[in-house]
């Protein structure tokens, strides 16, 4: 069984999480709107301990003291991962980013109600849905019950034959990811979700794989927003629009 089925197969095991919420909801894709309207693609910055591709950064990095040290311009919200078995997350990293005031989207393998209120309860503004593993139906489903909280939900997706799946709907930021999830491997294939896009009137973030050579050799305007984890975590990613 590959990484990413084992995780969803053990998320009947995920405990509820005590209520740590101390505000009300903050609009992801306001904020991404915002940056679009100053002529600036807006960045979900993301905060994980370690990631089944190599990535390790370790248990003992505080996320609140990490990002009050980070150049937060163009940041136009903040990723947390929660997944405790492959990327050593935990709900308290999003408890404590809050003071912040970004949106803070809930990086995790959510597959059930109990985990979109787990998100809730931590204090997350948006949560998680990977297409390609839970199907539009579900999808659908869990969005909606994210939405009756108040939250948003980035809706992710690498096979572009779900692309059909993609309709604008109220609360649903929707997600490109380069990276095949079942093989860990890059597969970017960004030009042609672009163009299949055309005339379905949805925006997508981009994600996985984007650094400082990227932005150079790419129009980054296309994109609602990027989502950008390791190459910030490492100091290697420079904002250049």
């Amino acid at each position: 069984m590959d990484t990413v089925n084992q995780i969803y197969a053990r998320n009947h095991l995920r405990e509820k999480v005590p209520y740590m919420r101390t505000r009300g909801p903050v609009s992801l894709y306001r904020s991404l709107m915002k940056c679009k309207s100053e002529g600036k693609t807006g960045i979900i910055s993301e905060f994980k301990r370690k990631s089944p591709s190599g990535f390790h950064l370790g248990k003992s990095v505080d996320p609140l003291a990490y990002f009050r040290n980070c150049n937060l311009e163009n940041v136009a919200g903040i990723s947390i991962l929660t997944e405790p078995d492959h990327f050593l997350g935990n709900y308290d990293d999003i408890a404590s980013v809050q003071e912040l005031n970004l949106p803070i989207l809930d990086k995790d393998f959510a597959s059930s109600s109990m985990m979109v209120e787990n998100a809730y309860n931590a204090g997350a503004d948006a949560i998680l849905f990977i297409l390609d593993f839970l199907g539009p139906e579900n999808v659908q489903e869990l969005s909606a019950y994210a939405l009756s909280l108040g939250m948003e939900s980035l809706v992710e997706f690498h096979d572009l034959s779900l692309i059909k799946h993609l309709i604008p709907q109220k609360g649903v930021i929707y997600g490109y990811n380069r990276r095949n999830l079942r093989t860990l491997k890059m597969e970017p294939q960004e030009e042609d979700v672009l163009r299949q896009l055309k005339g379905l009137r949805a925006e997508i973030v981009l994600e996985s794989g984007i650094d400082s050579d990227y932005l150079l050799n790419h129009d980054i305007s296309q994109y609602l927003g990027l989502l950008i984890g390791t190459s910030i975590l490492n100091g290697e990613f420079h904002m250049m629009q």
